[in-house]
């Protein structure tokens, strides 16, 4: 009897994990250039019409993100289902040291339930006139008003908190500094 019942726990155990793998509730993707690859020629075209460089880097499926550059910033602009969003009007909004903003990597996807994505936190790194890097994380929420920023923060820990908390998003208006 020992034995079957062993096999019987053993046997939900390997149920619960297999689960547990097939619905992650995070999952990370690079946002790297070399990992990174050029869009569609419709897409990039638009880009390279406005002066601007753009990579697509990986994102769960039906997500699309891409690295898009120009001569002193980067940010990231973001498709999910039904809606878009540019992160470079927030980007350009802060106040970095050395105001050359760069993306780094990975981004942190945040699962709401198994088949539906809560937001994403992207890091954001800046160099100060003494060389050093600073880095600040951005939360992105895909609730029921779109695609839209919740924060920027000083560590991906307290980014992710405000995404899981359900913390309203930024205005789009924004005062530039």
């Amino acid at each position: 009897m020992r034995p079957a019942l062993f096999m019987a726990a053993l046997s939900l155990l390997s149920g619960l994990a297999s689960q547990a793998q097939a619905a992650p509730n995070r999952i990370e993707t690079p946002l790297r250039e070399r990992q990174c690859h050029n869009p569609p020629e419709i897409e990039g075209r638009y880009y390279n019409q406005q002066g601007l460089g753009a990579l697509r880097c990986p994102a769960p499926p039906g997500y699309e993100i891409l690295l898009v550059s120009s001569p002193t910033h980067q940010w990231l602009d973001i498709s999910g289902p039904t809606h878009t969003w540019s992160s470079e009007r927030l980007i350009r909004q802060q106040k970095l040291p050395g105001n050359t903003p760069r993306m780094g990597g990975p981004v942190s996807w945040l699962a709401q339930s198994a088949d539906q994505w809560q937001g994403l936190v992207f890091p954001l790194y800046s160099q100060d006139e003494h060389y050093r890097y600073h880095v600040s994380y951005v939360a992105v929420s895909f609730g029921e008003q779109g695609i839209c920023p919740v924060g920027v923060y000083r560590l991906r820990n307290d980014a992710e908190n405000a995404l899981r908390q359900g913390q309203a998003c930024l205005s789009e208006d924004i005062a530039r500094p």
